[in-house]
């Protein structure tokens, strides 16, 4: 008899921490639901946010990298770090075929455009985009050799990308202006491919908007030595990105297109 009143009350101990140890579970489930609720970002819709959609890329980015790369725009109000631009060459416009434009594959050196590639007469004056200071200045630039500028290339083809000291080297002679820290942004123009260097343009120099930096030439490519297929290689760079880094080259050229046009579509 004693020992079946033992088993009964072993079951009845069983049962209730059964119960307990259920209860526990279900309450823990329901926390941590509440929880993940509480803390899941919200995300308005750009109609709720009164956003437009004329700069997206193809597939949009989390609000993350939206926020992070600061090349996205909404809409045609420019921030105070992508003000008061113009074109550094008088009277041409941005191009907008798709292998002069930035993120445009180079399959040679297996990399990728991180500029505009504007076509002119060789020898076109070539302007600063904006008031700044000289950064950098190549004017001494010497040509590669053929044999030497393939083997670079051969390395950069192998390592599936260019190394940027094989970058400085392929820009020619170039320019790199300076134009300040502004809203968390550090801005400079780059341009490359230049015949000639103004002379007394050294680094520390200022310069104002529209001043003659240099002259249109071909320096640094395999046309270099001729005047076939000169150019000027234009780049903004933001916090060492480029200018519409991780954009399709259709909406990089509608956004230099925008900033270089002081914001008017």
């Amino acid at each position: 008899m004693k020992t079946a009143v033992n088993r009964a009350e072993r079951s009845h101990r069983y049962t209730f921490l059964l119960t307990v140890v259920t209860m526990i579970l279900i309450f823990g489930v329901l926390l941590f639901r509440n929880y993940q609720e509480i803390n899941l970002p919200s995300r308005p819709t750009p109609a709720e946010s009164g956003q437009q959609h004329a700069l997206l890329p193809d597939k949009q980015a989390e609000p993350e990298d939206i926020d992070a790369s600061g090349f996205i725009f909404y809409d045609v109000v420019l921030p105070a770090w992508a003000k008061g631009f113009k074109m550094p060459l008088a009277g041409i416009p941005v191009p907008q075929r798709r292998e002069q434009l930035p993120s445009a594959v180079r399959a040679y050196r297996n990399g990728r455009h991180e500029g505009v590639d504007i076509y002119c007469a060789y020898g076109t004056p070539v302007l600063a985009a904006k008031d700044g200071y000289v950064l950098t200045v190549s004017a001494n630039y010497s040509e590669l050799s053929p044999a030497f500028r393939n083997r670079l290339l051969g390395i950069s083809h192998k390592l599936v990308s260019t190394p940027a000291e094989v970058t400085d080297i392929l820009h020619g002679r170039r320019v790199i202006i300076d134009h300040g820290y502004t809203a968390g942004r550090w801005v400079i123009t780059v341009y490359s491919h230049l015949a000639e260097v103004e002379s007394g343009l050294i680094p520390g120099a200022s310069v104002r908007q529209g001043a003659i930096i240099g002259y249109v030439g071909n320096s640094g490519t395999s046309q270099a030595g001729t005047r076939n297929e000169s150019h000027l290689h234009f780049e903004i760079r933001v916090n060492d990105h480029y200018l519409g880094e991780g954009m399709s080259q259709e909406e990089a050229g509608r956004l230099y297109s925008l900033v270089l046009g002081g914001g008017q579509k």
